[in-house]
């Protein structure tokens, strides 16, 4: 007895998993230019130049150092080590690790608490964020920034991050065949799918948790200073900036992830379509 194979089945499946294929790349590389070439460019307009948004006068800049050092001079920031670097366009970095965001404090767009150096990094021209950063310094004597940062590592990884949209993208949404209604199994399949990008934003609290806390620690600092009500003002107004910043990230990450797993679908379903339209032996 001779077993047939059904060669035109093999044969449409192959197709079926080539379609699904591109429209997986399509996707998934409209999502990746997205988040790295558009996103970038939006919130360059929207958050502006900081040195200019923040500038503040001489004396302000140096009443600020002052300030900043004295706190760590007369609390237990001492003794934990914490110090402020000033850098500016002249800073030689000598660890790779923090080349690419000293850079950006080079440029007097960013600052940073570095913690296994446990080190406010701050540009002169770019100050208000510097009780901030004290603030990460504070939460770090504390435990409290090392217990989020473990947590942030399990939820908010590049694996999970990025992973979870681009397995949502490479699967596809399952479809009732022959009329026949959805498994419970398989509908919850195609919620989890689709929310794939809310699920991974949600892995970014940790993150959201210790800037708002950092900052919250950083502004009850510079009312202790008893700062004039402008440079409070400013300081505070930095903080909403900066929190808004990471909040506008997660809401870009949600947007295009859950816009390229619909684009997905989308050309799942419309590339068969163009094929038979255009590169269809009957249509030539």
């Amino acid at each position: 007895m001779v077993n047939s194979i059904n060669f035109s089945d093999t044969k449409n499946r192959t197709e079926q998993i080539r379609m699904a294929a591109t429209a997986s790349l399509i996707a998934a590389a409209s999502g990746h230019l997205t988040l790295k070439i558009a996103v970038p460019q939006i919130e360059k307009r929207i958050r502006g130049d900081f040195a200019k948004k923040f500038t503040l006068t001489e004396p302000e800049q140096d009443l600020l150092i002052k300030e900043g050092q004295k706190i760590i001079d007369e609390s237990k920031l001492a003794r934990f080590g914490c110090k402020i670097k000033l850098v500016n366009e002249d800073t030689v970095c000598k660890n790779p690790k923090i080349q690419k965001s000293l850079e950006s404090v080079k440029k007097a767009s960013n600052a940073f608490y570095m913690t296994k150096e446990r080190t406010v990094y701050i540009n002169k021209k770019f100050l208000t964020p510097i009780f901030h950063e004290l603030g990460h310094a504070q939460d770090h004597k504390k435990g409290t920034l090392t217990r989020l940062a473990k947590i942030y590592k399990l939820t908010g990884n590049k694996k999970i991050y990025y992973g979870l949209p681009l397995l949502a993208i490479f699967t596809s949404k399952k479809k009732n065949a022959d009329g026949k209604e959805l498994s419970t199994q398989d509908k919850a399949f195609n919620i989890i799918r689709e929310s794939a990008g809310v699920i991974g934003a949600l892995g970014q609290l940790p993150m959201l948790i210790e800037e708002k806390l950092a900052s919250k620690n950083g502004y009850k600092m510079a009312k202790e200073a008893n700062l004039e009500e402008k440079l409070l003002k400013l300081i505070k107004k930095t903080h909403t900036t900066g929190f808004n910043g990471y909040l506008r990230q997660v809401l870009y990450y949600v947007i295009v992830a859950t816009a390229a797993i619909k684009a997905k679908d989308y050309w799942h379903d419309k590339l068969p379509e163009i094929k038979d339209k255009y590169f269809s032996k009957s249509a030539k």
